[in-house]
């Protein structure tokens, strides 16, 4: 798949900030860089009554008395993530769909959204929202499902789209979509198998149809079977990463990679970590970086992950007096309340914003809905899933925005919209609270 199913920019609409962060990265991991016979590190830290700690490990650590307390949720994505030596394409971000679900009542509605509108990014795969308990995004791959759907009820739900079987392998079906839309180059291909389901692009031809899209993604199952050997297994940093951050609501899933300039992962943590230009280049070379998207006592926390490379001269006590400097804190004081905590050889950097009004958050529409245009007219049909409020749909024709109409538009209906001429034609639907995402395309 030499292309994402959708465009960036819509992907990182999607996804919002925490995703932008975990999807700058590459998808493709070939080696981690982790130090395969470093042993994990796990630290008991005291805190005394000037915030000083002491850590039975045997480093200094120092724990600033206000960093939020966080709950420890099951890093369960990373079982998906195969071992740095196969060399495979994998996943950028991890979504926990389940743990936003349960705390809607706690979480402000656009991040509800936000976080929860990844299950749309495929549209219907024959799989209900209540069944979803994870998403994994990869740009280069597409995303994967989670849940507690059975296998055969997904594929008999697929049987009322235009989804068609095309094959199987390592005993994962294989389908592909919009298949009457001879004009896509790339049609949607989707994976499934008793562990998930997996959907993307994959260019095909007459005789192999998503054959790339099979090789990729087989290995992945393999994987999530524990038929191959995980990164986590493999990787003592991130084996404590994931130890550490657990499953959130948002998670880079790649390893912490390096905050040097020069290095192709550093898009992976430094885009969005605070203060990373006052940070001494010494540091940025030598420190790895991961992040997650937390939920505190009334508070969101953007969570990143560090810890200075265990050959180099850099200190996790100078990364941790970096962030607790005076000017450290001037530099990053309007994007939130700060704290550092330094445990071992990680320091964690912690930024909290109070919820104000939380609760509200509206389901996503996991919708199909085909797109085909003549004569300047767009027909927008819906192939399956739940019915759509056409008030919360935009069709973008080319650099046009067009009101659909009012109504809804339900599984067998179809409207159309007068688009003129135009090489693309997009469905946008725009949740309650702002999320928007594409649910229909002619490419």
């Amino acid at each position: 798949m030499d292309e994402p199913p959708v465009t960036r920019r819509a992907c990182l609409t999607t996804l919002g900030a925490a995703g932008a962060l975990a999807l700058s990265g590459c998808a493709e991991l070939g080696s981690s860089g982790d130090d395969d016979d470093e042993p994990s590190v796990e630290s008991s830290d005291t805190v005394t009554a000037e915030g000083e700690t002491t850590d039975d490990t045997g480093g200094d650590s120092s724990e600033d008395t206000s960093f939020p307390s966080l709950e420890q949720t099951d890093p369960g994505f990373r079982n998906w993530i195969p071992g740095a030596e196969a060399d495979l394409v994998t996943f950028d971000a991890a979504y926990n769909i389940a743990h936003a679900r349960a705390n809607r009542s706690a979480l402000p509605p656009g991040v509800y959204e936000s976080v929860t509108a990844w299950t749309m990014f495929g549209g219907y795969l024959g799989i209900d929202f209540e069944e979803i308990e994870g998403m994994l995004g990869g740009l280069q791959l597409g995303v994967a499902y989670l849940g507690s759907f059975a296998r055969s009820d997904v594929e008999s739900r697929l049987a009322d789209t235009q989804y068609e079987q095309i094959g199987t392998a390592s005993d994962i079906t294989y389908y592909a979509g919009f298949a009457t839309h001879s004009a896509r180059e790339q049609p949607n291909v989707l994976a499934v198998g008793d562990e998930g389901v997996i959907y993307g692009s994959a260019k095909s031809d007459a005789d192999t149809p998503g054959e790339q899209f099979v090789q990729r993604t087989v290995p992945l199952f393999e994987t999530a079977r524990g038929e191959r050997p995980r990164l986590h297994e493999e990787s003592a940093v991130y084996e404590q990463y994931t130890d550490d951050i657990g499953w959130p609501l948002t998670a880079q899933a790649l390893p912490p990679r390096s905050l040097d300039p020069d290095s192709p992962g550093m898009g992976s943590g430094a885009a969005r970590l605070p203060g990373v230009d006052e940070l001494d280049e010494s540091i940025r070379s030598n420190t790895r970086v991961g992040y997650a998207k937390q939920l505190g006592d009334g508070t969101l926390v953007d969570r990143w992950w560090l810890r200075a490379d265990p050959d180099a001269s850099v200190t996790p006590e100078a990364v941790r007096d970096a962030y607790t400097s005076e000017e450290m804190s001037e530099a990053i004081d309007r994007r939130g309340a700060l704290s550092v905590r330094q445990r071992g050889p990680v320091v964690d950097v912690a930024l909290q914003h109070p919820i104000e009004a939380p609760g509200g958050g509206a389901d996503p529409v996991l919708a199909s809905i085909a797109v085909s245009v003549e004569s300047g007219t767009a027909t927008l049909s819906h192939i399956g899933g739940e019915s759509v409020p056409l008030d919360r749909v935009t069709v973008q024709a080319g650099s046009e925005a067009v009101d659909p109409g009012s109504g809804t538009l339900s599984p067998g209906d179809s409207t159309t919209v007068e688009v003129g001429t135009v090489d693309n034609v997009r469905v946008i639907y725009e949740s309650p609270h702002g999320q928007a995402i594409v649910i229909g395309t002619t490419r």
